[in-house]
């Protein structure tokens, strides 16, 4: 079930990140796994970060081992459209919204 950290500002996410995040729940919930979302426009990332526009958001998978967030990227990435990028550390994955003007794979 995707659950925010308290300090999680919502506020300025993209609709298309928000629509993205009921399949990353979907998908989690079928493996029975407990998620957060502990970043978004918030807190401090990368000047070219795209959090800052509203189109990035920290996953984090509650008891997950950090080898599972490779395979947990790739079964989203193979869920998700073309325009979507995810993301895996060692810890935690990003879910990216950057459309590819003029592609439609």
């Amino acid at each position: 079930m995707l659950k925010f950290r308290k300090t999680v500002q919502p506020l300025g996410l993209r609709p298309e990140l928000l629509l993205a995040l009921i399949s990353v729940d979907g998908y989690f919930t079928s493996e029975g796994l407990d998620w957060y979302i502990t970043s978004g426009s918030e807190g401090a990332h990368s000047p070219s970060s795209l959090h800052y526009a509203g189109s990035a958001v920290r996953i984090d998978i509650i008891e997950a081992e950090e080898e599972d967030f490779f395979g947990y990227a790739a079964d989203l990435s193979d869920i998700l459209p073309n325009d979507y990028n995810v993301v895996a550390e060692m810890s935690y994955i990003t879910l990216e919204y950057s459309p590819r003007k003029g592609v439609n794979r």
